[in-house]
């Protein structure tokens, strides 16, 4: 009797965890890097179906993955690997850092506009931004672009 209930205890758990292993395939085809985004929205759709969408399943995880990996993709559809990002990146900053005597420097009339007091009715620190990027149109100094790490 209790070589039987091992058995089954055994056989019952190798069926749980290749059930586990098979319905989460979309993270393997992730973690390959050789599959279409289409593919892998078609076997997350499959997932999330069986597993449901509410808190703990992974559901809101999988959507911002899904969200970048639209930005990343490649003439295939394949999502760039993360490496080849991040060596696209680099070769990007050392480009500008080799290029950084020839910028473009504009002197002007600047003004501080404001804010210059806190508001304390309408938040912590109101109309205050952090600046990450100012970028200066070279044919038109009247068109500046100014970015910050929320848009």
């Amino acid at each position: 009797m209790r070589l039987k209930l091992t058995a089954f205890a055994l056989s019952l758990t190798a069926l749980l965890c290749t059930f586990q292993l098979k319905s989460q395939r979309y993270l393997e085809m992730i973690e390959a890097g050789t599959f279409t985004l289409s593919e892998i929205q078609d076997s997350a759709e499959v997932y999330f179906a069986n597993a449901g969408t509410g808190r703990g399943t992974g559901y809101k995880q999988f959507k911002r993955w899904e969200y970048v990996a639209s930005m990343e993709l490649d003439g295939d559809g394949v999502k760039i690997s993360d490496k080849t990002l991040a060596r696209k990146a680099r070769n990007s900053r050392r480009t500008a850092r080799l290029k950084g005597d020839q910028t473009l420097s504009v002197n002007g009339d600047w003004k501080e506009l404001g804010p210059t007091y806190k508001n304390g009715t309408s938040g912590w620190n109101p109309g205050v931004g952090r600046i990450t990027g100012i970028g200066i149109d070279p044919s038109n100094s009247n068109h500046i672009i100014v970015g910050g790490p929320t848009g």
